[in-house]
C-alpha cells in the first residue's frame, strides 16, 4: 500500500540522521493517495457495477424507447453513440409487439417483419433529420420542454403521421404495466369486498372497482402533471442522488465521498481492559492485533517512528510490580497477572526472527494508556492516511476508555499467584 511505502521512508532516519525539511515533504506526498486515482477506481467499480445489469436494464423496450425520445439532447446523443444492438432491438421488438398486429394470414411473416422494419427506420429518419411531417419548427420547441411527456408528443404529433415509428414508439414510451398493474386492480377490487360487501356479486364488484381505479389513475396523473409543471420528471431526489440533470447527463465521479478502509479508535475500549492467567486467550490476542496491527506511531521522545508488527502484535505480558520493568496501567494479583501488550518495532527489526535473538532497541512492548493513543494521533497528524479514520476520545471524558496508570500501594505481586495459574485456568 503506498502509505505503508512512505512510512518505511520515515523509519530511515532512527539512527538520530534526521531528514531534511525538502526531504520529508517529498516523503510526506508520496505517501499520500491521489485523489484523481481514488475516484478513478470508484468509477470503475461503478462501471463493473452497471455493466453487469446492463443486460436486465436495457431490455428492447428500453432502446426502442432511446431511439424514439423526441427531446433534442437524447436524439443528438442516440446519433452521436450509435450500437448495433439498437438495431437488434428494434427488430426483436417489431417481430414480438408490431407484427401480430400487422400479419395477414397469406403473408411470409419474414416479408412483413422486413417492410415494417425498413418503414420503422426510414420514418426514424425523417424524425431525426425533421423532414416532412417533422419539418414543422412548432413542434420540437414543445419536444424541448423538459416537462414534455414522451408518449403524450409522439401521440399528437408521430403517430397520425407515420406507420411503424410512432405506434413504436408511443408503445415503449408510455408507463410499463406488469405485474404491478394486476396487482392494482386487485387491490381495488379487495377494496370493494370489505365487511359487509363480502357477498357482492361480481358484476357490481366490477364495475365498483372499474370507478375506483380510475379514480385512483385520475389522482395520480393530477400529481404527475403537478410534478412536471415544477419541472420535475420524476423527483427531484432521483436525479440529485445520481449527481444527474433532467437529460441524465453528469459526472457521477464528481464530489464522491470515498470511506475509510479502517477505524481506529484511539482509547481503550472496554473489552482490552481485562487480565488472565499464565496461559493467555488466544482470541482476546487476536482482537488486540486486529486493532493494533500494522498502525504507525511517532516517539516524540526519541523523535523517532516505528509501526505495530503486521501479525501477531499482542504479546501476553506479565504484571511486575518493582523494578525497571515495572507494571504502570494494570495491577497484578487475583491469581491472573497477565496481560497483553502491543508490539511497537523500529527500523531494522526482523518479523522472521524471535524477539530473544534481537535486540532491544529494534522493539518496544507498550502498555495502552494516553500516552500510547497520542503517538499513534501524532503520527498521522504528520502523515496523513486517507485509507485510516481515527476515533478520538478526550481524556477529560474517560470512562474507562483510555487507561490511566494504576494507583500503588494497594498491589500484590504477580509472582505469588504464579503457583495458582494452572488452577485459575483449569
Amino acid at each position: 500500500m503506498e502509505g505503508e511505502d512512505g512510512e518505511e521512508q520515515e523509519e530511515e532516519s532512527v539512527d538520530g540522521e534526521d531528514l531534511d525539511d525538502d526531504e520529508e515533504e517529498d516523503c510526506e506526498v508520496e505517501g499520500e493517495s491521489d485523489p484523481v486515482e481514488l475516484q478513478a477506481k470508484t468509477v470503475a467499480n461503478a462501471t463493473s457495477i452497471w455493466e453487469h445489469y446492463k443486460p436486465r436494464l436495457l431490455t428492447n423496450g428500453a432502446r426502442v424507447a432511446y431511439l424514439c425520445s423526441p427531446h433534442p439532447t437524447i436524439i443528438a446523443h442516440s446519433e452521436a453513440h450509435k450500437d448495433p444492438m439498437n438495431n437488434i432491438a428494434v427488430e426483436e421488438f417489431i417481430k414480438r409487439v408490431i407484427l401480430p398486429r400487422r400479419q395477414i394470414d397469406d403473408a411470409d411473416p419474414n416479408v412483413v417483419l422486413a417492410q415494417l422494419v425498413d418503414k420503422f427506420w426510414a420514418e426514424r429518419d425523417d424524425f431525426v433529420k425533421k423532414r416532412g411531417f417533422f419539418s414543422r419548427e412548432s413542434i420540437w420547441i414543445t419536444a424541448s420542454d423538459p416537462t414534455t411527456v414522451s408518449y403524450e408528443w409522439h401521440k399528437r404529433y408521430s403517430l397520425p403521421a407515420t406507420e411503424v415509428f410512432g405506434l413504436s414508439a408511443c408503445l415503449t414510451c408510455s408507463l410499463v404495466l406488469g405485474c404491478g398493474q394486476a396487482e392494482r386492480q386487485w387491490k381495488a377490487m379487495k377494496a370493494q369486498k370489505t365487511g359487509k360487501r363480502t357477498n357482492l356479486g361480481s358484476e357490481k364488484t366490477k364495475k365498483q372497482s372499474v370507478i375506483c381505479a380510475a379514480f385512483a389513475r385520475q389522482k395520480n396523473e393530477t400529481q404527475r402533471k403537478q410534478a412536471q409543471r415544477a419541472g420535475v420528471l420524476w423527483s427531484d431526489e432521483d436525479f440529485q442522488y445520481c449527481k444527474l440533470d433532467e437529460y441524465c447527463q453528469g459526472d457521477i465521479s464528481e464530489d464522491i465521498v470515498i470511506e475509510p478502509k479502517r477505524v481506529f479508535h484511539a482509547y481503550l475500549e472496554d473489552w482490552e481492559d481485562v487480565q488472565f492467567n499464565s496461559k493467555g486467550n488466544d482470541v482476546h490476542a487476536a482482537r488486540v492485533s486486529a486493532k493494533y496491527e500494522g498502525l504507525g506511531f511517532y516517539d516524540e521522545d526519541h523523535d523517532r517512528t516505528g509501526k505495530f508488527r503486521e501479525i501477531d502484535c499482542a504479546v501476553l505480558t506479565k504484571c511486575v510490580r518493582t523494578g525497571p520493568l515495572k507494571t504502570t496501567t494494570q495491577k497484578a494479583g487475583n491469581g491472573l497477572g497477565y496481560f497483553y501488550t502491543v508490539l511497537g518495532t523500529y527500523q531494522g527489526f526482523d518479523p522472521v526472527l524471535k524477539l530473544e535473538c534481537q535486540s532491544e532497541l529494534l522493539y518496544d512492548k507498550f502498555e495502552r494508556y494516553w500516552d500510547f493513543f497520542e503517538m499513534v494521533i501524532d503520527y498521522y497528524d504528520k502523515y496523513p492516511d486517507p485509507d485510516l479514520k481515527i476515533v478520538k476520545k478526550d481524556a477529560e471524558e474517560d470512562d474507562g476508555g483510555g487507561k490511566q496508570p494504576a494507583e500503588e500501594g494497594t498491589d500484590e505481586s504477580s509472582d505469588d499467584g504464579d503457583d495458582r495459574d494452572d488452577e485459575a485456568s483449569e
